[in-house]
């Protein structure tokens, strides 16, 4: 069910016209946009990154195993997902590789930049309804079978809220995934950069989740095995006098040292796969429920 951004009425159909005060969400490069406000003003993600991280995603050692978990647990505890929104879809990665995976599933992605949705644009090709929304006040109510939210609700100082607008958007037994960065101890000039708010640890996403009305179904680490290369790097950085730091330095590697990390991670994967929950690394999954 839809929800007017100007009067709060909620209604149905395709239209997003309210029949209560006739208010239409206005329409930016081509997108509708529910919180125009913020449309062109993004504090937590700077928008001159979309281009470049459009290009370094793919193929990226981090990106694509990323992927692969997600599609997973997706496929593992929702395999008859109909509908599913993505907040703060970004460049389309994710929502792109899950709209091959399940074909039939009615698609949005969000993003609170409107720029960034036009590279989103490109990689989804209709394929998904792109919108610009802000995730701390969203537009539906008991309308998704799943929401996804990876490596976003870090940058949004106001958590909870998100947790409480996903859980009013998801229809009684919807689904919840996320993926966030963990443990503060990896915390660095990257996390300041990236405009994080928290890195999270074990536990702490979970519970907030259930103070909503979340039931956690499925939690683990993930770049575990690639924890000690994480710490060291930070460590080195950290001692780096160096104060020209590049949030996307990480992703540019080389291809045969690019080759090796995805090779590690792919295997890590497997385990997953297989059972093994990972008590610690640089990421988080989640998978929850709403009750």
């Amino acid at each position: 069910m839809k929800i007017c951004i100007s009067c709060g009425h909620h209604f149905s159909g395709e239209s997003w016209r309210c029949p209560e005060c006739t208010f239409e969400p206005p329409v930016e490069r081509g997108f509708l946009t529910f919180a125009p406000d913020l449309a062109y003003v993004n504090t937590g993600y700077d928008p001159s990154w979309y281009e470049e991280l459009a290009t370094l995603e793919e193929g990226n050692f981090w990106f694509v195993t990323r992927n692969k978990l997600i599609l997973w647990a997706l496929q593992k505890f929702c395999p008859g997902l109909e509908s599913f929104l993505e907040l703060g879809c970004g460049t389309g990665y994710v929502i792109r590789d899950i709209s091959a995976r399940f074909a039939n599933c009615r698609l949005m992605g969000s993003e609170l930049c409107v720029e960034g949705l036009e590279y989103a644009e490109k990689r989804v090709k209709g394929r998904a309804t792109l919108v610009q929304m802000d995730a701390t006040n969203i537009p539906f109510k008991e309308e998704f079978d799943g929401v996804g939210i990876f490596d976003v609700i870090e940058h949004i100082e106001d958590d909870c809220k998100v947790l409480m607008e996903t859980h009013k958007a998801l229809k009684t037994g919807g689904f919840l995934i996320a993926s966030v960065p963990q443990h503060m101890f990896l915390w660095s000039k990257y996390d300041e950069l990236g405009h994080h708010s928290r890195r999270y640890e074990p536990g702490e996403l979970e519970n907030k989740m259930k103070d909503v009305g979340f039931h956690v179904l499925y939690t683990s680490s993930f770049n575990t095995l690639l924890l000690p290369l994480m710490l060291l790097s930070r460590s080195l950085k950290k001692k780096s006098k160096d104060e020209n730091i590049d949030v996307l330095e990480e992703l540019r590697i080389p291809s045969a040292i690019n080759f090796g990390l995805k090779s590690i991670l792919n295997a890590e994967v497997m385990l997953t796969k297989l059972g093994v929950r990972w008590p610690i690394g640089g990421s988080r999954l989640i998978l929850a429920r709403k009750n």
